[in-house]
């Protein structure tokens, strides 16, 4: 649901101390700090160990922490403090690494200041290895759709519940549909597809890979699609690999903007699904997803 709380949770506060207390004790002859995140409090660990030991810091950021246009947040007031404790943890960084080039604009806009320090994009990727070995080649004769990942029903339900409620207190972007992120939007154009054609169920199968919740579930129990639907739950990455690998489509959805407003991330199965050369259904934004 994004962050709920614009300082650290008791929890939270925990880690901080025993990370700090483990990260000085085991720094030997350090000469640089390495701060990848999320989870985010990383940045006031490394900071506070920076500070005790004169050793710089480097922050990486896999998502864009409180410009991630998907953060949902009870208030414009938590939005706000969010903002302001990533740019006082970050100003301590000797530099900072974005995960897209969006990322790094909304970065510099932000927060000017930080043009005085090296702030680079580094994409997120894929481990060739994964990819070397040869295809186990399915048996079925099915079309098959597959989406490997989390689907974001709850959380895309909750918003449109709600949404006149966070967009009057401020507390999401406005316009941001979550929804669209996950399969909701898939099975309906199936279900339609099918009325059309009903011909095409005996021949189609579209397999969710990963973890899923009940709410997850429950959209796609129409009788229509459930017996064409089938959920893995967790399997290893290689399992998740080599249903990648042996689809006949991929299904990359994201969540929706307003026109003329671009996405600052990139989903990280993006680019496993690009390394697999299997053909892409991309439900994305503008952006550098699209």
């Amino acid at each position: 649901m994004g962050n709920w709380l614009a300082r650290p949770t008791r929890f939270s506060q925990w880690w901080i101390r025993e990370a700090t207390t483990v990260a000085l004790r085991g720094r030997g002859d350090s000469k640089l700090i390495f701060a990848t995140m999320s989870p985010f409090e990383t940045a006031q660990v490394a900071r506070e160990v920076s500070w005790r030991t004169g050793i710089p810091w480097i922050a990486d950021l896999r998502d864009p922490w409180a410009l991630d246009e998907m953060q949902v947040h009870p208030t414009r007031m938590h939005r706000a403090l969010e903002l302001r404790r990533m740019g006082k943890l970050l100003s301590s960084a000797a530099g900072i690494v974005m995960n897209t080039p969006e990322a790094r604009i909304a970065l510099l806009t932000a927060f000017p200041s930080f043009k005085e320090k090296p702030v680079v994009t580094i994409t997120n990727g894929y481990d060739t290895s994964d990819f070397a070995g040869e295809v186990v080649p399915r048996s079925d004769r099915k079309f098959r759709i597959v989406h490997s990942g989390y689907l974001h029903t709850e959380l895309g339900l909750d918003l449109q519940r709600k949404r006149k409620f966070y967009e009057w207190l401020g507390g999401i972007e406005a316009g941001v549909d979550i929804l669209t992120r996950s399969h909701v939007f898939l099975l309906k154009a199936v279900q339609e597809w099918i009325s059309r054609h009903p011909e095409v169920a005996q021949d189609l199968e579209i397999v969710f890979a990963g973890v899923t919740s009940g709410q997850d579930r429950a959209v796609a129990m129409s009788p229509e699609v459930s017996r064409l639907v089938r959920f893995t739950g967790y399997v290893f990455h290689s399992e998740s690999i080599q249903l990648v690998r042996t689809a006949d489509l991929l299904f990359l959805p994201m969540h929706n903007l307003p026109a003329g407003k671009r996405s600052r991330i990139v989903p990280g199965k993006t680019y496993e699904y690009m390394a697999s050369g299997r053909p892409i259904l991309g439900a994305v934004p503008e952006g550098d997803e699209r």
